[in-house]
């Protein structure tokens, strides 16, 4: 028996087949890169989303290299150019983080007399900072004399290495004022200016840290990604900003208001009332008399 219908509808399924392998693919690896960037928690600090990220949370395309945090616990930090920060608070509507020296988060003592350095292609002091330095190994001050003035100052001890324990923290612009102590130590430190305010602690001062705003990250591109429904990313191959869309393909720019479809979707019309692939005339289904009885007329 000739069936001519039963080639072409076999072409059909294998046709259908053949898409249905590089389809899924298409859509759950743009769906997961989309997925695997959600926002997430760091510490204590919860909703962090790029240009911030974390290999333990997330892939490395989720944020900028240059702003990888290092969650433990309780503790957030982040490097910048040699040196490590405890995270504070990040804010990501004014993109200002707060941050402070780890090696000095603790304990102001130390003998890496480093000043704090950093990458100012992403990030840069607020207005809200004061630039103080730490003086260390001082001689004891010798009050109410021409020589030394100590107003404004925080003085502590720091025993280190058998030398003097006096040091001192003042606004760096007044350093001048304590030469006569012959320190022979410093480290220029950045502090929240509302933290001077009365502190009697520098421990106090510098846990309180800086604030620095962040860019450079393609800011203004990641507000369109977002607004369009995209998560903001990181192309490493081209070092570029991309964004993330939900069933998508990602895009150097924004997400399309569409969900993304395959080709043959997108070409094979929408099915109406289903259709019988075979003639009612056919020698399979003999065209039924007007008078013999139906097959349902025993059910009735």
């Amino acid at each position: 028996m000739n069936l001519p219908l039963l080639q072409p509808l076999s072409s059909f399924i294998n046709t259908l087949f053949f898409f249905s392998l590089f389809f899924p693919t298409y859509v759950s690896s743009d769906s997961e890169g989309y997925s695997a960037c959600e926002p997430f928690s760091c510490g204590q600090i919860d909703n962090i989303s790029y240009p911030f990220w974390n290999s333990d949370h997330q892939p490395s395309y989720c944020g900028h290299p240059k702003f990888k945090l290092d969650c433990q616990q309780d503790s957030v930090t982040i490097g910048m150019v040699s040196q490590r920060f405890h995270v504070i608070e990040i804010d990501q509507t004014y993109k200002v983080l707060k941050i402070a020296r780890l090696d000095l988060w603790i304990d102001p003592c130390t003998d890496e007399y480093s000043d704090v350095k950093l990458d100012s292609d992403f990030f840069n002091y607020t207005s809200n900072d004061d630039e103080y330095t730490l003086l260390y190994d001082c001689g004891r001050p010798v009050l109410n004399t021409s020589r030394v003035n100590i107003e404004g100052t925080i003085p502590f001890t720091c025993p280190i290495g058998g030398g003097f324990p006096n040091a001192f923290c003042l606004l760096s612009k007044d350093v001048g004022n304590l030469k006569g102590l012959g320190c022979k130590n410093r480290i220029n430190v950045s502090v929240l200016r509302e933290a001077m305010k009365d502190a009697l602690l520098v421990q106090k001062v510098l846990e309180g840290g800086f604030e620095v705003g962040w860019s450079g990250v393609d800011e203004d591109r990641c507000d369109g990604c977002i607004k369009s429904g995209g998560r903001c990313g990181h192309n490493e191959s081209k070092d570029a900003f991309m964004c993330l869309c939900l069933n998508q393909q990602s895009s150097d720019e924004v997400c399309s208001k569409s969900l993304a479809r395959s080709p043959l979707a997108a070409q094979t019309p929408r099915p109406t009332t289903a259709k019988s692939l075979i003639p009612p005339n056919s020698p399979i289904f003999p065209k039924q008399s007007p008078h013999a009885p139906s097959m349902y007329s025993s059910l009735i």
